[in-house]
């Protein structure tokens, strides 16, 4: 009995330091913002953003059927901000980058351009996904 009353204790404890505003926060989920389709070796591919009115805070890349090496990415806003970012990150099919925050509290991206080399994977082309959260 004393064991079921530490645990519901810790429980209680946790739900007081999080808050009634933690499950919104988790709540928001990753949007798809468009793709391309990488061949093999070094190439230079733009996503171009349609029809993507809400602003977004984070980016990141999903890619599927084969690896990439995410190189160089130019980021260009609706305003025609650009923010370049040096991602140097090898994404295993299936998996995701590493999260980029935006500069400012919210942008509407018109495109984004990237230097990546796809590597080895089940298809010849790699599937790349870029997806955004607010």
């Amino acid at each position: 009995m004393p064991r079921l009353s530490r645990l519901l204790a810790c429980i209680l404890l946790a739900g007081a330091f999080l808050g009634p505003g933690a499950a919104p926060a988790q709540a928001k989920k990753w949007k798809t913002l468009g793709e391309c389709t990488v061949g093999r070796g070094a190439t230079r591919d733009v996503i171009t953003v349609a029809g993507q009115e809400d602003p977004v805070r984070k980016i990141k890349f999903r890619v599927r059927r084969a690896d990439v090496r995410l190189l160089d990415v130019k980021i260009q806003f609706a305003d025609g901000d650009i923010q370049d970012v040096k991602l140097r990150e090898f994404v295993r099919a299936g998996k995701s980058s590493r999260s980029i925050d935006l500069y400012g509290k919210g942008r509407s991206i018109r495109r984004v351009e990237f230097l990546c080399a796809a590597g080895t994977g089940t298809g010849s082309r790699a599937l790349v996904r870029l997806v955004g959260k607010r």
